[in-house]
């Protein structure tokens, strides 16, 4: 690489071509790094979002503002009804609810929704206004699968003497049918009062009261660590979060 003089040392030409090839990886070194911190300084690049499917239409309005505010940030937003893995799956964050698993990336939680038992005004004539759990035993019960695994439902006597944790006569996966279902007089179901805000202002759905009152609803979000995640991962989780505040 070197070549020894009477006075001083120089370069082969071995040495000459490696040199400017370091010199290039120093320079795109160089650029990756300032480029990476706009990235992390700036709500720029591409943010990979998974959300529920039935939080999408809560959440549109938000979404929108968020992008019109940031034009030079792209955003790729899928809905699943299923748990997000953001350690396995290529999304920046993964809104959630429900149980938090255990995880090895961080979580923010975003809200704490209530929610209480709802029927129809035509079912509740035909089959009576329960006033304790115990009267549950008699009616259709509607739960999501995940409230019946999280155990959600209170314990209802059963009429053999044991306890049910309302396993119910028709039980779905998505919060939507639920509501559906019960707006129509199928049975009573589980849900948050959020989302049924304006079926009890139009009387389409009675908020049934008892002698329980259901846990509320945690809204969280799973991302990459906090001292890694970009200023445009804090940006829509806060813009989310405040959304939530305001309708709930």
């Amino acid at each position: 690489l070197l070549k020894r003089g009477p006075r001083a040392l120089g370069l082969t030409e071995i040495g000459t071509a490696l040199y400017e090839r370091c010199e290039r990886i120093v320079a795109e070194l160089q650029d990756a790094d300032v480029e990476t911190s706009e990235m992390q300084s700036g709500v720029t690049g591409l943010l990979r979002v998974s959300m529920p499917v039935f939080f999408m239409s809560w959440m549109a309005e938000a979404i929108a503002d968020f992008a019109r505010d940031n034009p030079a940030l792209r955003l790729e937003i899928e809905a699943h009804n299923r748990w997000v893995d953001v350690g396995e799956e290529p999304f920046d964050i993964a809104v959630q609810f429900g149980t938090p698993r255990d995880s090895s990336v961080p979580m923010r939680r975003l809200a704490r929704l209530s929610r209480g038992l709802y029927a129809s005004p035509d079912y509740l004539a035909a089959r009576g206004m329960p006033r304790v759990v115990a009267d549950l035993a008699g009616h259709e019960l509607i739960p999501h699968q995940y409230q019946h695994r999280d155990r959600a439902w209170p314990e209802i006597p059963a009429r053999d003497g044991g306890k049910s944790d309302a396993p119910g006569r028709v039980m779905v996966n998505h919060a939507v049918l639920v509501h559906e279902l019960v707006r129509r007089g199928l049975g009573i179901g589980l849900m948050l009062d959020i989302m049924c805000r304006q079926d009890m202002d139009e009387g389409r759905l009675v908020r049934l009261e008892m002698d329980w009152e259901a846990a509320p609803l945690l809204v969280y979000a799973t991302f990459l660590a906090p001292r890694y995640a970009p200023r445009k991962t804090r940006a829509f989780l806060d813009r989310i979060a405040a959304h939530i505040r305001e309708r709930a």
